[in-house]
């Protein structure tokens, strides 16, 4: 009794070693006493999935049951031991046969072959089961489910195949766009009406999970249908050729249309619910950050200044964010013009969707927003946009668009060049939705931002505005970006101010940089104060290297004096070799350039404005598959966390590619360019092309002053570069983590963690889960002692899954360590104890 009392208090890990030495006496010495863990193997078609249940005994008693789907051709799958007994039953989905093996060590315990939908079994020790397993071949009725579905993916219309009752958890519009996304990606259906290789089984609460792989032209997807009284439900998915962003946006939007349209009558209503019932609209963690309160105050808001009898709802228009890769997903936003018999106002409704390679999700209500309808309040600068954008379409430019204020400083040329680049955007054109534009202004100053429908796809666009005339105009693409603000006339003049002004500050010949302000910057600074300012901050103690002007643009900002304001921004080196990002605003007066305004501590983003010479050297560097030149062009900090055989095994792969080679590669500027300064550090990000024979590969870099801190090439036949590293790299990696973590602490293993694990780790319902594992195993088992890996499994989406075995002082366990590693380094996506 004080044993199994004992069983009772103590983890999983130490009962198993404890029950080994029991089982003898437990079932009458017709135990196993295994002293090895046991092994299930499959050997038939590659790939096939196979449904395995495992019933373990203990003293003439089922223990416990398993219920598996095994891939055929993976490593061997560990079964638990320490148990009286083990039955073994496999289902085989298909004709071809399959070849199950139980292993103890490298002995065959048992052996059974499979085919054509049959069960087979294997049993190791005495077992006493009067078990029978669960249907798993599909029954008439779940082969017309699985058939209507693969047919409405051939045919590219699902949305009737949903279920309407309010238990489905998919979208009929987020399932046709994801199946559009398999057309695009992986070609058409090869279709099979026999449905080889497919099964179900029992799901949760009463459901029916109809399962199996489909071939593409181009690849294959699993499917997992789950249906109740013949209703789909859910559907999940796995493609190893699916992008996480392929969704383009929802099949259709008339039902998202409606949600929204509802949502705004309810910011209208008077109902004395009504707050309530609009806050319900929200979902997910979009309703947790947004309170009753908050929408009855807007609501308060809203009515008082537009009335609540609402004339007519027109749905204008609608466009898709750029896909966010770290987080996966993209926002949608539906634009509805709401009449109240006179007044108008814009209402802007978001839906989130998650946009990863292996999910189907909702769209789910993330915001909405209200606002003037800006041609209404600024109706001229709205035709100026509209005669630009036609004008753009029939090739004609017109220097009369620009403010007068700009005459003497832009480059004619160079402003007629950029918007010849601008018209080839525009072969197709017609008039945008300026309705659902947004704006803002400050005095004379102001710009007007939203989306184009281009040849090159949408398009964000910014046009600025002194008065009712043009300061700039801005298009951002996925592709490309264009800015006329660079088109400065004589970018050296003022260059050459700023980095004097600059360079006086440093060498503090504080006089001589106060005469560089504008007249009226000086009576707001006099000299004293402008010398006790510069006195007192960071630059009088630091010892200048180098200064460097990097950019040159019109400035953007709305909160400023002059209009037509130069930003000029520079990059000062320290002997410490530390750098800072610097700037000041210069406005022309009497002939000459004067600063009005100059920071160490500001955010800026511009767009296209100078060439990202590294680009080439980079191109280059991969054209010559050498490592070393690669790190030679890494920032410190990237280069701290290097794991070499990453960046050798992505490298190799991509020698080996035929079509990739000298006279293929590209070394051309990138049609997009972005620069951002903030927290005084310079990056910037460019795109370029890798030229190959039947594709082109993108390629985004992101720089740091100069130096590499990102890179990322998206192309199919690069994608599957992890094929090339070696196992053994993850097998050392995870045991040397490990280890170091459960001897000295948590600390050992924070560095390691992904992004997400790291957050869940340090707030949240599961905060310090991973000290609580270390913790319980110390006063259980005692210490550790060795760390070795069992088996090592890499993805094709850069994931990788190390099964390690762990011996401690008084006991064993088991650990699942899945990594996220691109080409530099990898994290810890996961930890898990392997019951």
């Amino acid at each position: 009794m004080w044993h199994r009392g004992l069983l009772i208090k103590i983890n999983a890990p130490l009962q198993r070693v404890l029950s080994i030495l029991l089982a003898g006496i437990a079932s009458s010495g017709l135990a196993q006493d295994f002293s090895f863990e046991p092994q299930l193997k499959l050997a038939g078609p590659d790939g096939q999935l196979v449904y395995v249940i495992v019933r373990y005994h203990d003293a003439n008693q089922p223990a416990r049951t398993v219920h598996m789907r095994l891939r055929v051709g993976q490593q061997a799958q560990s079964l638990e031991f320490g148990h009286a007994s083990t039955r073994v039953i496999v289902f085989v989905p298909c004709k071809q046969p399959v070849t199950a093996t139980l292993l103890g060590g490298e002995d065959v315990l048992a052996q059974t072959t499979v085919a054509d939908n049959k069960y087979g079994e294997m049993q190791h020790g005495d077992v006493e089961d009067s078990y029978e397993p669960p249907r798993f071949e599909l029954n008439d009725q779940e082969l017309g489910y699985a058939t209507e579905f693969l047919s409405g993916i051939a045919k590219a219309e699902l949305r009737s195949s949903v279920a309407n009752s309010g238990l489905e958890n998919i979208q009929p519009q987020t399932l046709q766009a994801y199946c559009a996304a398999l057309s695009k990606h992986l070609g058409k259906l090869k279709w099979d009406p026999k449905l080889g290789g497919w099964f179900s089984w029992e799901g949760k609460l009463g459901t029916r999970v109809v399962a199996g792989a489909s071939e593409f032209e181009k690849g294959s997807c699993e499917f997992q249908l789950v249906f109740s009284q013949g209703e789909l439900l859910d559907v999940l998915v796995s493609s190893e050729q699916m992008p996480d962003d392929w969704f383009q946006g929802p099949g259709n939007f008339q039902g998202f249309t409606k949600r929204a349209e509802e949502l705004v009558r309810l910011m209208f209503s008077q109902e004395l619910d009504s707050g309530e019932q609009a806050q319900m609209f929200f979902e997910g963690r979009y309703r947790e950050n947004t309170t009753v309160h908050q929408v009855q105050q807007l609501q308060k808001k809203l009515q008082e200044k537009y009335g609540s009898e609402i004339q007519t709802i027109q749905h204008l228009d609608n466009f898709l964010a750029p896909f966010v890769p770290d987080a996966k997903h993209r926002s949608w936003d539906l634009y509805h013009l709401v009449d109240f018999g006179g007044e108008q106002c814009i209402a802007q409704t978001t839906f989130d969707f998650s946009s990863r390679s292996n999910f189907v999700g909702n769209g789910k209500l993330a915001s909405i927003n209200f606002r003037p309808s800006w041609p209404s309040v600024a109706p001229q600068q709205a035709e100026l946009v509209e005669e630009f954008l036609a004008n753009c379409y029939e090739g004609e430019f017109s220097p009369s668009w620009f403010h007068p204020s700009l005459k003497d400083l832009c480059d004619e040329e160079k402003l007629q060049s950029r918007f010849e680049q601008i018209a080839d955007c525009f072969e197709h054109w017609a008039v945008p939705e300026l309705a659902t534009w947004s704006a803002d202004s400050q005095g004379e100053y102001s710009y007007a931002r939203g989306k184009l429908r281009t040849s090159q796809g949408p398009v964000d666009a910014q046009f600025d505005f002194i008065g009712d005339q043009l300061l700039g105009v801005t298009l951002l693409s996925q592709e490309a970006a264009w800015s006329t603000l660079d088109c400065i006339r004589d970018p050296s003049a003022t260059g050459r101010v700023a980095h004097a002004f600059w360079s006086r500050i440093f060498t503090g010949d504080f006089y001589d940089a106060h005469s560089k302000l504008q007249e009226e910057f000086k009576e707001q600074l006099p000299r004293q104060r402008f010398e006790q300012a510069v006195s007192d901050s960071e630059f009088s103690a630091r010892s200048l290297r180098r200064l460097k002007v990097y950019d040159q643009v019109f400035t953007q900002r709305v909160d400023r004096s002059f209009p037509a304001t130069v930003s000029v921004y520079l990059v000062a080196s320290f002997q410490d070799g530390s750098p800072q990002t610097l700037r000041c605003e210069l406005v022309q007066a009497r002939g000459k350039w004067k600063i009005v305004d100059f920071s160490s501590d500001f955010e800026a983003r511009l767009i296209g404005v100078s060439d990202l010479p590294q680009l080439k050297n980079l191109l280059e560097a991969l054209q010559e598959g050498d490592a070393s030149d690669l790190i030679e062009m890494m920032s410190p900090r990237l280069r701290d966390a290097l794991e070499l055989p990453l960046l050798e095994a992505f490298l190799t792969h991509l020698s080996s590619i035929e079509e990739f080679s000298a006279s293929d590669l590209e070394n051309k500027q990138p049609q997009r360019n972005l620069i951002q300064y903030f927290g005084g550090r310079r990056f910037e990000s460019g795109e370029g092309q890798l030229s190959m024979r039947n594709s082109l590969a993108k390629l985004k870099a992101t720089f740091e002053f100069e130096e590499l801190v990102g890179l990322a090439i998206t192309d199919p036949k690069i994608a599957d570069w992890s094929s090339s590293i070696g196992s053994q790299h993850f097998s050392q990696r995870a045991e040397t983590v490990i280890q170091n973590w459960l001897k000295t602490g948590e600390s050992a293993l924070l560095p390691h963690l992904s992004f997400e694990l790291h957050a869940r780790e340090t707030s949240g319902p599961r905060k310090a889960e991973l000290s609580a594992i270390a913790g319980g195993w110390t006063l259980s088992i005692g210490s550790v002692e060795t760390v070795k890996t069992q088996r090592v499994q890499i993805s094709g989406k850069q994931t990788a899954e190390v099964l390690l075995d762990l011996k401690f002082t008084n006991g064993n366990a088991k650990l699942r360590v899945s990594f996220q590693f691109d080409i530099f380094s990898s994290r810890i996506a996961d930890i898990e104890v392997i019951e």
